[in-house]
């Protein structure tokens, strides 16, 4: 059995002292590369919100995006695959 020790333990996303109720990451990036979206009211803003602030660069060769969010009150996660040029979202 693999175990993780404490020290080598990542701490949890929604474990984060910053504001906000909704944690959301690129998905390919891992959860680790997150941040959590203050201003956002729902999960679908914090995909939004994640994108505008933490998003791709402008050259970065990206017609999508994944992007996961948790809501941090409920344990609801929901991946997002977003169009970077328009910002129209599907699920992942």
């Amino acid at each position: 059995m693999n175990r993780v020790s404490p020290s080598h333990r990542h701490p949890e996303p929604c474990a984060s002292s910053a504001p906000g109720r909704f944690y959301a990451y690129a998905t390919d990036e891992g959860a680790c590369s997150g941040h959590k979206v203050p201003e956002a009211e729902s999960l679908t803003d914090a995909a939004i919100g994640f994108l505008e602030c933490w998003g791709p660069n402008d050259d970065a060769d990206r017609e999508e995006v994944s992007v996961t969010v948790i809501d941090c009150e409920t344990g609801a996660e929901e991946c997002f695959r977003i169009a970077v040029a328009t910002g129209a979202m599907r699920p992942c």
